[in-house]
């Protein structure tokens, strides 16, 4: 049982490191941008950011930073800010 409870230890750190440490959280994207709705929502691993698309080309988007900050878009009205939700929330990009 103890070794169990070890394994199940040691997959959840392992998953932890490969999200690696900024992406603790995802940023919860906003359903409705203007009159585009959530059609895709991705953490990228590398920086922690959580991109929110609009459309399924992904042209019209709205990129977070791992604390919930807007950091680029290409729709005019994106939210400045958005609640953060845990990385269970989002699949990575």
């Amino acid at each position: 049982m103890q070794f169990l409870t070890f394994l199940a230890f040691i997959a959840s750190c392992s998953a932890c490191t490969l999200v690696g440490v900024h992406a603790r959280f995802c940023t919860i994207c906003p359903k409705k941008v203007l009159s585009y709705s959530l059609v895709n929502q991705c953490l990228k691993a590398s920086s922690g950011a959580t991109k929110c698309s609009y459309d399924s080309q992904e042209t019209k988007h709205c990129t977070y930073d791992s604390h919930g900050d807007l950091s680029a878009s290409s729709i005019s009205l994106c939210p400045d800010h958005q609640p953060m939700a845990t990385i269970g929330a989002c699949r990575i990009c």
